[in-house]
């Protein structure tokens, strides 16, 4: 959802200076349910200049880490900068550029989401082995297997969940052998 002059080229280049970021642990891989999401937003936008108009922006970009299934916000960032350009478009992107990628509260702030993240595992161990036991007994093996694979090794419930995991995996296993098999059977 575009805010006052902001474009999705904007976010492209807001994701291009922040990835690679935050190297420490694979949370942010393709797969894993957590995600960055960006914000940016104009809050004020005035014009300056006698002989040629320019834009001067103050843009603010919130970074929060989530997982958007359970819809659940682990970190949130906010840092503030000021820009100049011939246009709003311009103003913004300057703006972004100035994001500095070495903040310390940068760092502080994927820290604290790793930190959030676990502490969630950890004290949500029950309720994940059991949502997960849930979807086995319906066969939602996919569902159950993404609600797994996330556990870290330092919560308590981790060696169950691999347990469970590999139980997954076998079940899913034989039941895939047994629909093959009942299918060739009727060709």
């Amino acid at each position: 959802m575009p805010f006052l002059g902001v474009e999705k080229q904007h976010y492209l280049q807001l994701e291009e200076k922040i990835k690679g970021t935050y190297k420490e642990r694979n949370l942010f891989s393709n797969q894993a349910p957590f995600a960055i999401v960006p914000k940016i937003v104009v809050v004020d936008n005035k014009n300056a200049g006698s002989l040629e108009t320019v834009n001067v922006m103050k843009v603010e970009v919130h970074l929060s880490i989530q997982d958007l299934d359970n819809q659940i916000v682990f970190s949130k960032y906010k840092t503030t900068s000021i820009a100049t350009g011939k246009g709003a478009s311009e103003a913004i992107s300057k703006a972004i550029k100035q994001f500095k990628t070495s903040d310390p509260k940068l760092k502080s702030f994927f820290a604290d989401a790793d930190k959030s993240i676990t502490t969630f595992y950890k004290n949500n161990c029950s309720k994940i082995l059991n949502a997960a036991r849930t979807n086995v007994d319906r066969k939602e093996y996919n569902k159950a297997y993404s609600l797994l694979k996330y556990v870290p090794e330092s919560a308590s419930c981790f060696k169950d969940a691999e347990r469970m995991i590999t139980k997954i995996y076998s079940d899913n296993k034989d039941e895939n052998c047994r629909d093959m098999l009942h299918k060739a059977q009727l060709k």
